[in-house]
């Protein structure tokens, strides 16, 4: 009789460990791919500021190769930019087990910060953003999802060709993201 108690408990056990292993392996992933174009962790970073900053990095990476440059990006650039870091942000916090408002919103804020936005105007803006952000993400928007797959697919598998239909959608959010 005590047998079959025991059983049940191992099979929990069982499987607690292999989706404790798969999580990690979705964490090691992530950080294998940040690692491979540059990014590292700070000392003392929580994992929702690493999810934020980790954000920026990637967004400012598909900027370049969209040869969209922040110096002389317009308002609807760095909108559709701050969207990405959003989207971007997204994967990461879930993954990394943390606060996607946080990450995002860290990562927003680095991201106007170093573009010279006072922290009024960056805090509104990012309140629009996220308003947009959860407008697309409700309505299951087909650019945000291409952008996550897409971001998704980097993770597993980084390269260059990843980078490039990435910075491709950059473009095309350019053309039809607005900044209000």
């Amino acid at each position: 009789m005590f047998g079959i108690f025991r059983r049940k408990k191992d099979e929990r056990l069982l499987l607690d460990l292999v989706k404790a292993a798969a999580e990690g392996e979705k964490k090691s992933q992530v950080n294998r791919a940040l690692r491979f174009v540059g990014m590292t962790r700070l000392e003392k970073e929580s994992d929702a500021q690493y999810a934020g900053r980790s954000a920026d990095f990637i967004t400012q990476m598909i900027m370049k190769h969209a040869n969209v440059y922040e110096q002389t990006a317009s308002d609807d650039d760095l909108y559709t930019a701050a969207i990405f870091i959003f989207i971007l942000a997204n994967h990461l916090a879930y993954v990394m087990e943390t606060d996607f408002e946080l990450a995002s919103s860290s990562g927003a804020m680095i991201f106007f910060a170093r573009n010279n936005m006072d922290i009024k105007s960056a805090m509104q803006s990012i309140f629009t953003i996220a308003k947009t952000y959860n407008a697309m993400a409700a309505e299951n928007d087909r650019y945000l999802l291409a952008v996550g797959k897409n971001f998704v697919e980097w993770i597993e598998t980084p390269n260059i060709e990843i980078i490039d239909r990435l910075a491709d959608l950059f473009n095309v959010g350019r053309q039809n993201l607005k900044s209000l």
